[in-house]
């Protein structure tokens, strides 16, 4: 059965990059992209919402914050974020995103993962692309004390946040980029996320 998932376009060059990692998991499903910008996006029902990387703060974001508390928190809808996407998530939660100590643009790291959500049964590390200069400016145990936020995956030096999800809600979402070829195991992690969250 198909469905429809919103991919909310943060005006960032990597988005029909990974429009295209996620057509390759679920071929059958319609990917619809439309700017942060683009109020047609509350005249239809989707099944499911992806928030792009973008070169700016969560705060601008557009109509970003309001699509989330007019639709995604009422109808649950599922949530995958990616690098903006994720600083998205956990601004609207109430953490501080800042300029990150160790800024890196297409620079892989290793980052150790949880085995839960979209990491289950990828092992316990990970090497993945980077291209941020803002990061969550907190650590894992005031996420976690703080927010109803989990914390899935941290860089393996520094400890910067890379992943994190809702504890009840079905919103995960990552610093890295899944979409370029030198993240690892990108297709089994967008597998997980599509098998336990659309799929249904």
């Amino acid at each position: 059965m198909s469905k429809s998932i919103l991919i909310m376009d943060n005006y960032d060059s990597f988005t029909e990059n990974l429009r295209h990692l996620l057509l390759k998991v679920r071929p059958e499903y319609s990917f619809s992209v439309h700017r942060n910008n683009d109020r047609s996006v509350f005249d239809r029902q989707w099944d499911g919402f992806v928030i792009s990387p973008g070169p700016k703060s969560p705060s601008e974001t557009g109509i970003l914050k309001e699509f989330f508390e007019k639709v995604v928190l009422p109808r649950k809808l599922p949530v995958l974020g990616v690098c903006l996407g994720m600083q998205f998530l956990a601004w609207f939660y109430g953490l501080a995103v800042s300029p990150a100590d160790d800024a890196r643009h297409g620079r892989t790291v290793e980052m150790s993962v949880k085995n839960t959500d979209i990491f289950k049964g990828l092992g316990r590390t990970l090497k993945a692309m980077r291209y941020n200069s803002l990061a969550i400016d907190a650590t894992v145990r005031e996420i976690e004390e703080k927010t109803d936020l989990i914390v899935t995956a941290v860089q393996s030096e520094g400890d910067m946040i890379m992943a994190l999800k809702h504890n009840s809600l079905p919103f995960t979402a990552v610093q890295f980029h899944p979409e370029s070829f030198l993240t690892e195991k990108a297709e089994s992690m967008m597998e997980n996320f599509f098998r336990d969250y659309i799929d249904g």
